[in-house]
């Protein structure tokens, strides 16, 4: 209606060319929205156990992208390094020294798969409990089941989950531009609202332009310079 089209009262299951069209061009907005932004009500987080001589885990069926430095081995409590490179991993896998003194691990293939391959014979704990969090593919819940979530929509009860007015105005540029007319007005439109809503996504910290270690206990880091005397 905003674009001036005739309203339709069903799109999913119309056969009418243009409701069809933006059927497709919707779905195809709510895809590239997923890969513009980590968007918080797509986050989730995943967890895994270890297998004794197994090195690869596969990721969750609707894992679209990993969240940097979320990988952790809750069992050891510490960090997982990676993703590392391909040139990383294979000077790892070729090199005569390839003790590593933290557990290592890349994305390959739809898994994860860790370094060294965890073994019962090694320091750490076989099984042990790994976390992580990526951003979901699925953007759309089922109007049926809202606990079925999908990559994109296939009835008109169909609920994306992404902001609708951003999933709007990204499809009257698809649509615009599709039809071969100026989309430059619609693009300003999308961009502004893209901009304000990833930005407050999910907050910021206070950044300083003289960073200090922030301690919450007294240190020296946090008592101020003075003249001390021994009572």
């Amino acid at each position: 209606m905003e674009l001036g089209l005739q309203y339709a009262t069903e799109v999913a299951a119309s056969t009418e060319i243009t409701g069809q069209q933006m059927l497709a061009l919707l779905n195809s907005a709510g895809n590239d929205l997923v890969m513009a932004h980590p968007w918080s009500e797509l986050n989730i987080t995943y967890n895994f156990t270890t297998i004794d001589g197994e090195a690869h885990y596969p990721v969750p069926s609707d894992y679209a992208y990993y969240v940097d430095q979320s990988m952790w081995n809750t069992t050891a409590r510490w960090p997982v390094v990676g993703p590392i490179t391909p040139q990383e991993w294979q000077r790892l896998r070729a090199a005569l020294i390839t003790t590593v003194p933290r557990q290592l691990f890349r994305i390959q293939n739809k898994a994860v798969e860790i370094y060294p391959t965890p073994t019962a014979g090694q320091p750490l704990i076989v099984p042990a409990n790994f976390t992580y969090q990526y951003v979901s593919s699925a953007w759309v819940t089922s109007g049926q089941d809202t606990a079925i979530k999908r990559d994109y929509i296939e009835q008109d009860a169909d609920v994306p989950i992404l902001n609708s007015q951003l999933l709007i105005k990204a499809l009257k540029v698809k649509m615009w531009n599709a039809k071969g007319l100026d989309t430059s007005m619609l693009i300003a439109e999308y961009t502004e609202l893209f901009n304000m809503l990833s930005g407050k996504d999910k907050g910021a910290r206070v950044l300083s332009l003289s960073p200090r270690f922030q301690d919450i206990y007294i240190s020296m880091r946090n008592i101020p310079d003075g003249n001390w005397t021994v009572g």
